[in-house]
């Protein structure tokens, strides 16, 4: 998964003593702090971007097999070339690239 933090993410919520409000550290398994918010929601989309990240990879992968099937020029063969592009580019900007 390129140069990005390796393993699963987790999110551990965390309590600010002096305001009493809580945020949230998104972390590695392997250890290490990969970024803080104040909002749940992002907290969990954030943890959950290597699963998708890997998930997006490997529909690539079988899709990329499917065309194997159809016939140059149509409908379905471009369709499924599509779906590669669109999700090619989800993962160009995950890595920043777009």
């Amino acid at each position: 998964m390129s140069n990005f933090t390796k393993g699963e993410w987790l999110v551990e919520q965390c309590d600010l003593p002096i305001t009493e409000s809580e945020y949230f550290n998104i972390k590695a398994v392997s250890g290490g702090c990969i970024a803080e918010t104040y909002n749940e929601h992002d907290a969990n989309l954030m943890s959950a971007a290597p699963d998708m990240y890997n998930h997006i990879q490997q529909d690539i992968e079988i899709l990329q097999r499917e065309c194997k099937n159809h016939v140059l020029g149509s409908y379905q063969l471009r369709h499924l070339l599509l779906r590669i592009k669109s999700k090619k580019a989800l993962l160009s900007k995950a890595r920043g690239e777009s």
